[in-house]
């Protein structure tokens, strides 16, 4: 397991615990490494952000992960979320359109907040 990997099974596992302080240092640490799995670094530090209720950021690092990698549908998800929390309808509805084309929505999606 080389470097970047383990990188992201810490920040996985200080996410899961709700330790995202030291969950968003790893995920930055990544992003940086301009390397393998920015991507997936860039979606969990906007799930967390949302979570966070810091929107911005959120939106964010799901604009990344997607400018990384355009086949990913979980941060139009995310991005939709955080504009509905901002007041952006019509934005967040269309990034909901986008998650759906690419792929159906699950249980899982919901239950992330």
């Amino acid at each position: 397991m080389n470097e970047t990997e383990n990188r992201l099974q810490r920040a996985k596992s200080f996410e899961a615990k709700e330790d995202y302080q030291r969950a968003i240092n790893e995920y930055k640490e990544i992003t940086k490494s301009h390397g393998q799995d920015q991507d997936i670094a860039h979606q969990h530090l906007a799930i967390i952000f949302a979570k966070l209720e810091n929107y911005q950021e959120a939106i964010r690092h799901s604009q990344k992960a997607l400018s990384l990698n355009s086949d990913l549908a979980f941060p139009h998800h995310v991005m939709a979320y955080s504009l509905y929390k901002t007041g952006e309808l019509e934005e967040a509805v269309s990034e909901l359109q986008k998650e759906i084309k690419k792929s159906p929505p699950t249980s899982k999606a919901v239950s992330i907040y």
